[in-house]
C-alpha cells in the first residue's frame, strides 16, 4: 500500500494513462463539491487525489505529485488556447477540435512540430481540461467515460521511453514561491557590485556572470543560423541531469515555440543549460 503523507522526499512517479484518466475524474469531482474556490485546488483535495491513486495503483503518490502533474496538464492547456488565438485557425466546439486548412496546418506543422496532436483532431478531455486547469467552473452531474487515450501523456512522454514502457515523471517537491527566486537573483546582484575583480576565483558569482557573457555571444552567433533541430534539440534538453522529466518536457516546448531561445539553449554548454533551466523554472513555478 502507498504512503501518501503530501510532501515525502525522494520518490519520482510516471503517470500512465488509466492514472491521468483517474485524476482528471477525481478533481472534476472535486471542483463540484466547491474545492477549487479559484485557480487552485484545496491541499486536502490533492492529497485525497493522490491517495486513491496510490492505492488503486498500488504506487507511492503524494500531492507533490499530483500538484506536478498539474503544471503539466495546465501547460497543454495553455498552447492550446494560444494555437485558438492564432490567425488562420477556427474551433469546433462539438468536435472540440482547432480546425485549419491544408496551408495552414503545413506551415504550423513545418514550424511547430509539437503542434500535431491538437490540430483537425479532436482534443480529448478538453471540457475535463476547462474545469481542471482552466477558469470554467463545474456543474453538478458532470460525467465522461475516461478511457480515450490523449495527447497529454503521449506528448510527454520523451524518446527514452521506448526502453522503458514504464512512465516516469513528476517529481514530489513542491515548488518555491518564484518571487522568492526573483529576489535571491536580485539581492545576488546588488552583492557582485561590492565585490573587486582581484576578489574573484573561478566559483564566484562574478565569475560565473563572466562564463555566462561568454555563452551568450556564442548564442547569439548561433541564431543566425538556420531553423531549429527539433530532434537534437529534443535530445540536448532531456540529456540534462538534476529535473523531473515532465519538468525537461515543458522547458522544450517553450524552447521549440521560441526558436531564437531554442538555438541559444543548444549554443549553450551543460553547465549554462542547467543554470537556464533552473531560471527558467523558477519563473513558471
Amino acid at each position: 500500500m502507498s504512503k501518501n503523507k503530501g510532501k515525502e522526499p525522494g520518490s519520482q512517479l510516471r503517470w500512465t494513462q488509466p492514472m491521468c484518466d483517474m485524476l482528471f475524474k477525481m478533481l472534476v469531482v472535486e471542483a463540484e463539491q466547491g474545492n477549487k474556490p479559484s485557480n487552485k485546488y484545496k491541499p486536502q483535495s490533492l492529497d485525497k487525489v493522490a491517495k486513491e491513486i496510490g492505492v488503486k495503483f498500488n504506487v507511492e503518490c503524494y500531492a507533490s505529485h499530483v500538484h506536478n502533474r498539474l503544471r503539466t496538464v495546465r501547460k497543454e492547456w495553455k498552447l492550446i488556447q494560444d494555437i485558438r488565438k492564432k490567425s488562420g485557425f477556427g474551433w469546433d466546439d462539438n468536435l472540440k477540435m482547432i480546425t485549419c486548412d491544408k496551408q495552414t496546418y503545413d506551415a504550423e506543422v513545418l514550424a511547430h512540430p509539437p503542434h500535431v496532436p491538437y490540430l483537425n483532431k479532436k482534443i480529448e478531455q478538453y471540457d475535463e481540461m476547462a474545469i481542471v486547469v482552466g477558469k470554467d467552473m463545474a456543474t453538478g452531474g458532470f460525467s465522461k467515460q475516461w478511457s480515450e487515450p490523449s495527447p497529454l501523456v503521449e506528448n510527454e512522454t520523451p524518446q527514452n521511453d521506448i526502453q522503458n514502457p514504464e512512465f516516469e515523471g513528476d517529481s514530489n517537491t513542491l515548488p518555491k514561491d518564484a518571487n522568492e527566486a526573483s529576489n535571491g537573483t536580485s539581492s545576488k546582484g546588488r552583492s557582485h557590485r561590492k565585490r573587486t575583480y582581484a576578489a574573484m576565483n573561478e566559483d564566484s558569482p562574478f565569475s560565473e556572470m563572466t562564463e555566462q557573457l561568454k555563452q551568450i555571444a556564442v548564442a547569439v552567433t548561433a541564431l543566425s543560423h538556420g531553423p531549429v533541430n527539433t530532434n537534437e534539440l529534443h535530445k540536448i534538453v532531456m540529456n540534462v541531469e538534476g529535473f523531473e522529466e515532465d519538468m525537461l518536457d515543458e522547458a522544450f516546448d517553450h524552447l521549440v515555440n521560441d526558436e531564437k531561445a531554442g538555438r541559444a539553449f543548444m549554443a549553450k554548454n551543460d553547465r549554462m543549460r542547467k543554470l537556464w533551466l533552473e531560471k527558467f523554472f523558477n519563473k513558471t513555478l
